[in-house]
């Protein structure tokens, strides 16, 4: 039997593949193909490679009880033969039928899943990690519970400060405002700080989030 391989999607930094090897069994592949620079590549010697990034953070976040695809094994690049570099592969268990929020903007649903995705990343910063690329796009819909997807994008923050996942929190608004979401922010300051109780701040984030509903407006 052959191997059966379908792409998903194509992006300017990774592409996706569903693959059936002989024994039947789909996996997720995921291959990264970041542009080289060599100043890219030396960074390779102080911060971890996006193919070990994802495996890492979806053993992390998994045995924290968050719901993320399970990454089983990667592969980095390496520039002469030492130095891991953003090029290489991960290997994930296949979730049939997910899909991303991005998709799912407009249906009768989606305000209940994009609420439950603030609320997933006010538990994400409880915990002391962001998403850097926080959007609609890597948060998805699996089975009924919303998934964090693409963890290659997943950070530790210094615990102390909030204002670094407040940022992140905005982020996230602010794409889901591009897309045309609408949302009262009173309510999704109201989800995110059940989930992630800052001390100090209350004031500064609601001003932020009132200031970025208004420049959308104009």
């Amino acid at each position: 039997m052959n191997v059966q391989v379908e792409r998903l999607y194509s992006g300017k930094k990774t592409s996706g593949f569903r693959v059936v090897p002989p024994d039947g069994t789909p996996f997720f592949l995921k291959v990264f193909h970041h542009p080289f620079s060599l100043r890219k590549a030396l960074s390779g010697l102080f911060l971890p490679a996006r193919p070990y990034r994802e495996y890492e953070f979806s053993r992390i976040l998994r045995e924290k009880g968050f719901p993320v695809p399970e990454v089983v094994s990667f592969y980095c690049k390496r520039l002469w033969g030492v130095v891991p570099v953003n090029v290489g592969y991960t290997r994930s268990v296949y979730l049939e039928g997910l899909v991303t929020l991005e998709r799912l903007a407009g249906t009768s649903d989606f305000n209940g899943y994009f609420e439950k995705a603030v609320s997933l990343l006010g538990r994400l910063h409880r915990q002391g990690f962001v998403h850097r690329d926080a959007s609609l796009s890597n948060f998805a819909l699996y089975r009924g519970e919303i998934y964090l997807i693409d963890l290659e994008g997943v950070a530790r923050v210094f615990p102390l400060l909030p204002f670094s996942r407040f940022r992140n929190f905005l982020n996230f608004l602010n794409d889901a405002l591009k897309l045309g979401v609408k949302f009262s922010p009173e309510r999704v300051l109201e989800l995110y700080g059940r989930e992630f109780k800052f001390s100090f701040g209350h004031k500064y984030l609601s001003s932020k989030l009132m200031a970025l509903l208004r420049e959308r407006k104009d």
